[in-house]
């Protein structure tokens, strides 16, 4: 199971934040983004690249989830193939 470490959470609006996320048990403890949107819908990007592409283009990321339990749960599963 993964620990996870929450390194900032910046906030577009006061109902939409980007949080960056440590995945501290994989190789190299990479670093993820998730989108909360209105804590109603969230979007997992396994890098930088991934989320300003789906800003700049509206190019959706392979996970989303809509419940915060369901991403955590991803999280805590998530195997480092997962994010090559």
């Amino acid at each position: 199971m993964n620990k996870m470490k929450l390194l900032n959470t910046s906030y577009i609006r006061s109902d939409r934040s980007i949080e960056i996320i440590q995945i501290e048990n994989l190789k190299d403890n990479p670093i993820c983004f998730v989108y909360n949107f209105e804590g109603i819908h969230y979007r997992f990007f396994k890098d930088i690249v991934s989320l300003l592409n789906f800003f700049k283009f509206g190019k959706e990321p392979k996970h989303d989830f809509e419940t915060e339990t369901a991403l955590d749960n991803f999280l805590q599963n998530l195997s480092f193939n997962e994010l090559v």
